[in-house]
């Protein structure tokens, strides 16, 4: 995963969307949007200096492909971590069908309530597949 990925990934794990943080932020969302486009090295240092520390990491080690958090301006090594949807699902999946002391509004969950759930999360899963799509 490249680092503006990562980068983007932390902007959505801190806000609600892309646009939220450059509203909030004061950066325009075409220089954001540039930066993931173009690379976090072609950026101007004053960009990279605001989204920094807008998001509390390190510019150096921005600038060297990772993302730190930094506290009390002490950085911490700390990799962000990724999870794909698709596979949290999958072990939700398989822990509702496996687990037998599964209960279900204070009551012993049941085979057709544990069918009701999974079929929800497959058709929220379309869903957001079909809308992803659509950008």
């Amino acid at each position: 995963m490249t680092i503006e990925n990562k980068l983007k990934n932390l902007i959505l794990q801190q806000y609600s969307s892309i646009r939220e943080f450059t509203i909030t932020n004061n950066i325009p969302y075409s220089t954001l949007n540039s930066i993931f486009t173009r690379g976090i090295n072609k950026a101007t240092l004053s960009n990279v200096l605001k989204i920094c520390d807008a998001l509390h990491i390190s510019a150096d080690a921005l600038a060297n492909g990772t993302i730190e958090y930094i506290t009390n301006n002490e950085p911490i090594k700390k990799e962000i971590e990724t999870h794909e949807v698709n596979d949290i699902l999958a072990r939700t999946k398989k822990q509702l069908l496996t687990d037998h002391a599964l209960m279900f509004n204070g009551k012993p969950a049941d085979e057709e309530s544990i069918q009701s759930i999974l079929d929800a999360m497959e058709i929220g899963m379309e869903i957001a597949r079909r809308k992803s799509e659509k950008k």
